[in-house]
């Protein structure tokens, strides 16, 4: 059992249908709007706050790698590979928060008047404004994954590290503290900071942040995922061009990184790897942990002194855990009559 489906065809209070009936809702909505948007000429509209052809592609790749239809997901991403640009090293570090950079599909254009201050994206998660993450709600990346990165990996400078602090502290004006792991005595900034997100844009930084920090524009799909969901589709179905498509998108964040296949299961790895450091902040790791039955570890047991986590956050889950199951909202239980309380999750 899933949700219930009301539609324009179907009204009044519906029992839970089926997890195989929503998705053939869903597939059949997104089929219909990207078969109209590439009829009337609307593949890829020149306003990234559209929803258009390309913006339909990318939500029925994820559909399809939710469903493991590896053939539907590839069409739709080499759709999107083959009508979209990727960033530029340049525009990686711009802040993610401008939408008509060339790789953004889709997002939202912010501005003083569909925004606030402190209920923002930005606040949660710029070091630089004066929001939630700039006063000790800090965003760290899991250590361990950030090491794992190449070394000369141009993400890294997404977060602060031991290795790369003094340029970045003379690049953005970092203050002159120590950076180091925030322990039982407080006080500091913890190593694997993120300034990936940066409201009012990196190159605003040094010069003196100031004001608008929190207008930052927001990005919500990239072409950028399309490339990792083609790489990983063709891994499935055994076809040799992933490691070549993984190789070609990633020499783009790395100059040296060369992946040599060694097995199925460990180019799968290696590529959700890559996109969960690439998408880190952009809320895709939980989809793709959820369709690949990922179990959670953030335990000192495996990590030890690499685990950076707080102690609330160190927890083994596998995805039949409580902490992943969604109820049904209170709201819907006690105004359809179709559900009783056995139909809570």
């Amino acid at each position: 059992p899933c949700v219930p489906i009301v539609t324009e065809k179907i009204t009044g209070d519906q029992p839970r249908a089926t997890v195989g009936k929503v998705y053939e809702l869903i597939v059949s909505d997104l089929t219909s709007a990207y078969d109209y948007f590439v009829a009337n000429g609307m593949l890829c509209t020149p306003t990234h706050t559209d929803f258009d052809g390309l913006v339909a592609a990318n939500y029925l790749m994820r559909v399809h790698m939710l469903m493991h239809n590896w053939t539907e997901a590839e069409k739709y991403a080499k759709v999107i590979v083959d009508n979209s640009q990727l960033a530029t090293a340049a525009q990686l570090m711009q802040g993610f928060s401008d939408i008509n950079l060339p790789n953004v599909l889709y997002g939202s254009d912010i501005t003083a008047d569909n925004s606030t201050v402190y209920m923002s994206f930005f606040s949660q998660m710029d070091m630089f404004g004066d929001g939630y993450a700039a006063i000790g709600v800090w965003r760290a990346g899991f250590k361990p994954t950030v090491e794992r990165m190449g070394a000369t990996d141009i993400r890294r400078d997404w977060f602060v590290t031991p290795d790369n602090y003094d340029r970045l502290a003379a690049e953005l004006g970092l203050n002159p503290i120590i950076y180091y792991q925030v322990g039982p005595d407080g006080g500091g900034l913890p190593w694997y900071q993120s300034c990936k997100f940066i409201g009012a844009g990196r190159s605003n930084v040094s010069g003196g942040y100031g004001s608008g920090w929190e207008l930052g524009d927001y990005i919500y799909l990239r072409s950028e995922e399309a490339h990792f969901i083609k790489a990983e589709a063709l891994a499935h179905m055994g076809d040799a061009n992933a490691v070549k498509i993984l190789n070609d998108f990633m020499v783009t964040r790395d100059p040296n990184y060369a992946y040599t296949f060694s097995s199925k299961a460990a180019l799968i790895e290696e590529i959700n790897y890559q996109k969960r450091v690439e998408f880190w902040g952009e809320g895709l790791e939980y989809l793709d942990n959820r369709r690949l039955n990922i179990p959670i570890d953030r335990t000192d047991a495996t990590w030890g002194a690499d685990n950076n986590h707080f102690s609330g956050a160190k927890m083994a889950l596998t995805q039949d855990d409580r902490n992943f199951l969604y109820q049904l909202p209170l709201a819907e239980m006690e105004n359809n009559t179709a559900l009783t309380e056995a139909d809570q999750n």
